[in-house]
């Protein structure tokens, strides 16, 4: 009641009530707004997805995944050698870093080897493992909180979601790479 009364005595109010628009609400810039609406949103989609999917290294243009391991001992650091192509057996570079200096894992981290890291993987969604068998090549270098390497053997047969595992069994600790493998 009291908003009807100042609106009934309020001239300006009436007024601005009665009065069409203004010029700018039209169809056409109404259009024009909803146009660029719609292309930021496809622009921010686009790039969610890019982001979501891996870290650009900004030397290589190759994407990166990392990850922690199961019972955070080591952080993870994987990037293939070359762009990703189905069947062809690929090399990545990773990287394990330990996540607590001066611990019981760091002293027994320091004297792993390339036979006691396990990569496996696969498609989990079809349920089966990669063609191939991928090992640890080479130990490229080592200091006592990281351990850089080359996996061999690496093959993706299909477009889709994969997983690279990379065990340390004599630990009990494993890390796990999601790959949405898109063409």
């Amino acid at each position: 009641m009291l908003v009807n009364s100042i609106v009934r005595n309020n001239v300006g109010v009436r007024n601005l009530l009665k009065t069409s628009p203004p010029p700018e609400w039209s169809t056409h810039y109404q259009l024009r707004r909803f146009v660029l609406f719609l292309l930021l949103n496809i622009l921010f989609g686009v790039l969610a997805v890019k982001v979501s999917a891996g870290e650009q290294d900004p030397h290589q243009g190759l994407q990166h995944y990392q990850t922690l391991s199961s019972q955070g001992h080591f952080r993870l650091q994987l990037q293939p050698k070359s762009s990703i192509e189905l069947n062809t057996v690929h090399s990545w570079q990773a990287r394990i870093i330990v996540q607590q200096p001066g611990s019981a894992f760091a002293h027994r981290f320091s004297q792993l080897t390339a036979a006691d890291i396990q990569i496996s993987g696969g498609m989990p969604g079809h349920e089966h493992g990669f063609p191939t068998q991928p090992v640890v090549s080479k130990i490229i270098n080592r200091s006592p909180t990281q351990l850089d390497f080359l996996v061999a053997g690496i093959k993706f047969q299909m477009w889709g979601q994969w997983v690279i595992r990379v065990n340390l069994a004599a630990e009990k600790d494993v890390a796990e790479i999601n790959l949405n493998l898109l063409p």
